[in-house]
């Protein structure tokens, strides 16, 4: 540039932008790119429309990292006019591609993206572009799963995209159409199949050094491990999403981390610990993210270990905040609504208000089936077991517990199956079916054990060691439990 060297600026500008963004230097990255396009202006032969809507989208690509949604939509859009007056149309599908994946994570409405897919799907379809047509099943599934849950018809979209791209060999489309449809996965409760095409997804992010998907693998491979009770799993996953987030700038995540390491605290009973991490997270959701949807996840986590530590006033607070949430946006909110309903039920059981604990338990009962999430709905059906039980029907609650359970065996979840024979066992003892009983908290007790051995971390066996839910059941047993060391 000093030189007066333009044409060597442009390049070697793109260059060093190219070597930022693949070491998740996003601010460095966007600096480069757009310098590049600075200098392009002097260049004499001027770069190509090819070439300018290359670095258009690099560009906009690095402001999604960095959560500039609105200027990274601009940049995609001066990159497709390029290419409409080049008539490059197979390119024209990947670039309205990659706004439409813009405009699922700025939020905006569902019909947006919708009409910006079914526009490249059409271009596909026309000029036989197998992968494109792979990105745009991969996307509309997206959008469908992130508003509305993994339904049928999200996760037709996402295994139609697995199957186009793995036939057109796109390594980084076929990175997107896996980490997609793992999120599905996750979210329904296909756990042994999210993981496996979410780690799949994962490695191949890493080797297109596509840092929104590597992001979005750890995220759910996190929250898979989580639910099968890997604790240890769990954290690590987030630890690598935090040390890629930290690197990356990537505000998406950094909101999102604090209360991802307090729902490991919570589950393992290190309830200051969980205090302390989600009122973290609300207030990184404050500052970092526009929109409502992890400060809800941090909220209803903060209310609900409030409600462990005894704290009432404190756990209603949270919720409340969190219910204030709900009109501001629609995207993911499924994702945590679920919860704060059925944890706003838990803390109407615990104050003796049985007919709005019920109300609220039906609520996410329904939610969850709506949007098919079968951990959501065995831990809404375990709640209206122990709202029965509360009020003295104890075969009714018998009945609802064991179909918990059933849930709960067919996403073989262990934190779910302990923590719903154990109440079982309660129910059957209060009924003087001590046989059954015992073998219900017998079996509390294996999943208990099962957990624990793959704790590594002595504080975390430690707090889950000594929560009451879980040393009650070796108590009412007569069995030792195992070691916290």
């Amino acid at each position: 540039m000093e030189g007066d060297e333009w044409n060597d600026a442009f390049r070697y500008s793109v260059l060093a932008g190219d070597r930022a963004a693949h070491a998740y230097a996003s601010v460095e990255a966007r600096k480069h790119y757009a310098r590049a396009l600075v200098v392009a202006e002097r260049a004499r032969p001027t770069p190509s429309e090819g070439e300018l809507a290359n670095v258009h989208e690099k560009l906009g690509v690095v402001l999604l990292t960095l959560a500039e949604f609105d200027a990274s939509g601009a940049e995609y859009q001066r990159a497709l006019a390029l290419l409409r007056r080049g008539g490059d149309r197979q390119r024209e599908v990947a670039t309205l591609l990659g706004l439409a994946n813009v405009y699922v994570w700025g939020h905006k409405p569902p019909e947006q993206v919708f009409a910006t897919v079914d526009e490249a799907l059409a271009i596909a379809v026309e000029i036989g572009d197998i992968a494109g047509q792979a990105g745009c099943h991969a996307l509309r599934g997206e959008a469908r799963g992130v508003v509305y849950g993994p339904t049928i018809e999200a996760v037709r979209d996402s295994s139609e995209a697995v199957r186009l791209a793995r036939e057109a060999g796109h390594p980084r489309g076929l990175a997107q159409a896996l980490v997609f449809a793992g999120r599905h996965l996750e979210w329904h409760g296909d756990y042994d199949v999210a993981l496996r095409y979410l780690g799949e997804g994962l490695e191949l992010a890493r080797r297109e050094h596509s840092t929104v998907l590597m992001g979005l693998a750890l995220y759910h491979l996190g929250h898979a491990e989580l639910a099968r009770g890997h604790y240890d799993g769990a954290q690590a996953h987030y630890q690598a999403l935090l040390d890629y987030a930290e690197a990356a700038g990537d505000k998406l995540y950094l909101a999102r981390l604090p209360n991802l390491f307090g729902g490991v605290a919570l589950e393992t009973y290190d309830i200051d610990g969980a205090i302390r991490l989600n009122s973290e997270g609300d207030e990184a959701s404050r500052r970092l993210w526009p929109w409502p949807e992890p400060r809800g996840h941090a909220l209803w986590k903060l209310g609900l270990a409030h409600l462990y530590a005894g704290n009432h006033g404190a756990a209603e607070r949270a919720f409340r905040e969190a219910e204030a949430l709900r009109e501001l946006d629609a995207w993911g909110r499924w994702t945590w609504e679920l919860s704060l309903w059925r944890s706003r039920g838990e803390l109407a059981l615990a104050e003796g208000k049985h007919d709005e604990a019920w109300a609220l338990a039906a609520r996410s009962l329904d939610g969850a089936i709506r949007c098919r999430q079968g951990k959501h709905e065995t831990r809404a059906l375990r709640l209206q077991g122990a709202i029965l039980a509360a009020q003295g029907r104890l075969e009714d609650a018998v009945r609802v517990l064991t179909a918990s359970l059933e849930r709960a065996g067919q996403l073989k979840t262990p934190r779910e199956s302990w923590i719903g024979q154990a109440a079982l066992g309660e129910v059957l003892t209060r009924l003087g079916r001590d046989r059954e009983a015992e073998a219900r908290l017998g079996a509390a007790a294996d999943a208990i054990e099962s957990i624990v051995a793959g704790l590594a971390a002595p504080e975390r066996r430690r707090s889950f060691l000594a929560a009451e839910p879980v040393a009650r059941v070796f108590r009412v047993l007569g069995r030792t439990a195992p070691r916290p060391e």
